[in-house]
């Protein structure tokens, strides 16, 4: 896993929602594999054996933006997890051309990413954080332990 991928995920798992404590042990160990073959971003995790089974929900009820240097949101960030299991980081893109994976700097957590027609999600994590738009900061004690 590179720095930068790394960085997105513990963004995500910076979260507060149920099971996430489990997510963010079986990052520690997690490698990484592209997740599509269109070109997009989007990131295949693989949880080594012996891992804690999470009771988080798939996808993760997180709200995660993705805007471009313009300000525009491009995609939406999902985390999903498959029986317990982090399963994949997907990059939603929201325009006819693959968006590549994002820097942190890129989420927004503030946005409405509801589609037309119908209503915004209720009840998704949003960052423990101050600063509402921007990503929460890293965790001390597993925002990159052990993984590269």
């Amino acid at each position: 896993m590179t720095a930068d991928e790394a960085e997105l995920l513990d963004a995500v798992l910076g979260h507060e929602f149920p099971g996430v404590l489990e997510l963010r042990e079986q990052a520690r160990q997690v490698r990484v594999s592209p997740g599509c073959a269109c070109g997009c971003g989007t990131l295949d995790l693989h949880v080594p054996d012996g891992m804690p089974r999470s009771s988080a929900a798939n996808p993760v009820q997180v709200d995660m933006g993705v805007v471009d240097a313009d300000g525009d949101l491009v995609a939406t960030l999902l985390l999903f997890v498959h029986d317990g299991w982090l399963s994949s980081l997907e990059v939603a893109g929201w325009l006819e051309d693959p968006v590549a994976l994002p820097r942190v700097e890129q989420l927004r957590w503030d946005l409405d990413l509801s589609l037309p027609g119908r209503p915004a999600r209720r009840g998704a994590a949003r960052p423990a954080s101050d600063d509402e738009g921007a990503a929460p900061p890293s965790r001390p004690g597993w925002d990159s332990g052990g993984r590269d």
